[in-house]
């Protein structure tokens, strides 16, 4: 039996500059643990289990055509660094092999998104985005197929959507 999850949720911190209120740049800055297990069982009792967690930060343009004071809806380019990290545990292996490794791999990301912050302070929002990013992970990567050969990342587009916390400069 095996499973392969493919949902992060974590948190997101970014800071941003506004130039004549439609144009802003930053950064921003997350750990997102995956929200599940992938693992493999054996009939012999055998089981390995991969927890993977992914941190990212990245430099982001916004245009927002139709700033407003409390809400802000915004198109944007983000490129950034992507690292995926693999914790493996392996346990009940009759020929050894048993026990805790880690991988990582690691890509540039970079691709469109679009968004809406809602200012709840002077320099505080939150923020609601969608991205597809390109993230160019190499197939032969450390954290890109797991020990029994299955491949962990089969598409270099991915979806992202993102609840965040913004700061304003």
């Amino acid at each position: 039996m095996a499973c392969s999850p493919d949902r992060f949720a974590g948190v997101e911190l970014g800071g941003f500059y506004t130039f004549r209120r439609w144009i802003s740049v930053g950064g921003v800055g997350g750990f997102m643990p995956a929200s599940g297990v992938t693992g493999s069982a054996s009939s012999d009792g055998s089981v390995e289990e991969q927890r993977r967690q992914l941190w990212h930060v990245a430099a982001q343009g916004r245009l927002q055509p139709f700033a407003v004071e409390v809400v802000v809806p915004w198109a944007g380019v983000e490129a950034g660094f992507v690292v995926m990290r693999t914790l493996t545990e392996r346990r009940g292996f009759a020929s050894g092999g048993n026990g805790t490794s880690t991988d990582s791999d690691s890509a540039l990301s970079i691709g469109p998104g679009v968004g809406i912050d809602a200012w709840v302070a002077e320099s505080i929002a939150l923020g609601l985005e969608g991205w597809l990013l390109y993230v160019g992970f190499d197939s032969a990567g450390a954290g890109s197929v797991s020990p029994t050969g299955e491949p962990h990342y089969t598409s270099p587009l991915w979806v992202s959507v993102r609840l965040g916390f913004r700061l304003r400069f």
